[in-house]
């Protein structure tokens, strides 16, 4: 395995620990891929509505950005995978609603949750 898949590795696993079923870890696993994904995604969609002309919208997603990675580290440092999964849940649905209002209401705003 190369160093950038054991370092995706070792991020993905934050939230696993002995204790976990083989569900578990998988379920895990595959959330923290997610919120790392978005995390990863949301500066680069952040940037785009900035240069389309939309700064305060394009704000949003690199706030979740910052959030997504204080939630990485606090879960590395002090475990707290409820903490975690609870803040990303709450981020992923909070994200398209405030993008969604920032560009007018439902109508202007509807690609955002296409």
């Amino acid at each position: 395995m190369t160093r950038i898949g054991q370092t995706l590795l070792a991020i993905v696993s934050l939230g696993v620990t002995d204790e976990c079923s083989d569900n578990e870890r998988t379920t895990r696993r595959v959330f923290t891929s997610a919120s790392l994904f978005l995390g990863v995604a949301s500066p680069i969609w952040g940037a785009m509505y900035a240069i389309f002309g939309e700064p305060w919208s394009g704000a949003i997603p690199s706030v979740y950005a910052a959030i997504t990675l204080a939630s990485f580290v606090a879960l590395h440092r002090w475990g707290g995978w409820h903490w975690f999964r609870v803040s990303q849940l709450v981020l992923i649905f909070v994200l398209p609603v405030a993008l969604m209002l920032s560009l007018g209401g439902f109508i202007p705003g509807s690609a955002v949750v296409l």
